[in-house]
């Protein structure tokens, strides 16, 4: 599945690959704290030990959490 996802101006500087990088960790870990994807689902995309993706996941959630 391709997805198209539009940055705002001041980011279209930013390399590309760090971007989508960025959107597709961003992405796994959403639907893993939606419930649509499992700790090993998201540490196998991310070639990561599903350890490290639920440290990572529960860092991104609690920024998250913070700025709503």
């Amino acid at each position: 599945m391709l997805l198209h996802i539009e940055f705002p101006e001041r980011l279209v500087d930013m390399n590309k690959q760090e971007l989508e990088a960025l959107a597709f960790e961003s992405l796994l870990v959403r639907l893993y704290d939606l419930g649509h994807l499992s700790s090993s689902e998201g540490a196998k995309l991310l070639s990561i030990t599903e350890e490290n993706f639920l440290t990572f996941s529960v860092s991104i959630t609690s920024r998250f959490s913070m700025t709503r």
